[in-house]
Formats: C-alpha cells, structure tokens, sequence
C-alpha cells in the first residue's frame, strides 16, 4: 500500500504563524496585566504600612500631649513644647511597660533627607537648647517630600489655625494639631488630632489666658 505525504501550503503555514502571534500575544498582555496589577498591590500595601505606622505613632502622641515644665540650667522654666510649620517637639503620656520607663514621653517629628523622623527621649527635649542624653531615633516613612503642622485654638469661641506655636507666649498646648505629609510621588494625607491637656476652659486644671501680641 501506498502512502500519499501531505505537506503544508504556504497559506496554512502564515495562518498557523498568525494563530501563534495571536496567542503569544494575548498571553503576554496578560503577565503584564497581573505583573502590573502586583506591582500596583504591592506599591499600596507598602504605603498602607506607611499610613497605620505614622497613625499609631500621631495618635499616640498627639492626642496624649500635655504641657509639661521644665527648668533650664540657667533657672528659667520652660515648656517643653515648640510648634514650627515643619516640625513639632512636644510632651505626652505614654502607657507604662515598665515602671522605669516612667509614664511620660518627649517627642520631635521632623522631615530629613525625604524621610519622616521622629526622636523620642525618656528626659525633656529642651527647645533652642543642647540636650544631651539618650536618644532613640525611628523612621516613621520614606518618600517624603515634606511635612506641613497647622496648629488650633478656640478664642471667643471661634478656632483659629496658625502657622506655628509659641508656647512661652501662649501658655499652654494648642487644643488641635494638624500634620500634613505630602509624598513625593503627589499624593498627600492628613492627621489630626485633638490633644489631651488644652481643653477650651481648663488645662490641667486651669486654663491661662494667652500673653498679648
């Protein structure tokens, strides 16, 4: 018996090419789609621990800060506290893990090379002043371009913002901190939080009156 060999045409051989194209086209839209989509999930998880890092570290502080007194080596009494547009120094209340420790806490957040620090001290961190001691340093976020406070008070029962607090002319905490972070790549988010030791009509048991301007 004979057997007749078939062979493919030059018409079934640029279909069958033009078939695999297709596919290997479609498949590979389809790796770059999920790598994509990946790299996308992957770019806001990271910015997700970013944004729960930094809002347990505000939330802690803020909203636990308290005016807090402190006499320099020269005897004058200071309050540990200083609001600039680009950072903030100030004083909290810090939950106890060990009674060494002590229950409160001193904190400086401010922008250096595109990242968000924040410095904390077991002793006062005294503003315009060398401090010598202890210092524990965390980044708290990279990618910053800066970081912008706004700070908040009630007078005559209106809440004005400023662009920075002076705690010597003040005399307390201002009742509301607000910190702005702007990314690099655009994007920006906001924190604010009422804070726990500059109530409207008591701060720690009174409420002083600010000195005029």
């Amino acid at each position: 018996m004979a057997y007749r060999r078939s062979n493919f045409t030059l018409l079934e051989m640029v279909v069958a090419l033009a078939v695999f194209a297709v596919a290997m086209t479609t498949i590979g839209m389809t790796l770059f789609a999920m790598q994509r989509s990946w790299r996308k999930i992957t770019a806001e998880g990271i910015s997700m621990q970013k944004i729960q890092l930094i809002d347990r570290i505000v939330d802690s502080a803020f909203r636990n800060a308290i005016p807090f007194h402190w006499k320099t080596d020269d005897n004058k009494e200071v309050m540990v506290f200083k609001g600039d547009s680009d950072s903030i120094l100030l004083t909290y209340m810090h939950r106890i893990g060990r009674v060494e420790d002590g229950a409160i806490r001193f904190i400086h957040f401010y922008c250096k090379n595109n990242r968000l620090m924040a410095e904390y001290r077991r002793t006062p961190i005294l503003p315009d002043q060398e401090n010598i001691g202890k210092t524990d340093s965390e980044v708290l976020a990279t990618g910053v371009d800066r970081i912008e406070f706004k700070y908040g008070d009630v007078s005559e029962k209106e809440l004005i913002w400023y662009d920075s607090w002076d705690a010597a002319k003040m005399l307390n905490i201002p009742m509301a901190i607000l910190m702005k972070v702007y990314w690099q790549d655009g994007r920006s988010e906001v924190w604010l939080r009422r804070t726990a030791g500059a109530g409207q009509y008591q701060s720690m048991g009174v409420r002083l009156k600010p000195i005029p301007q």
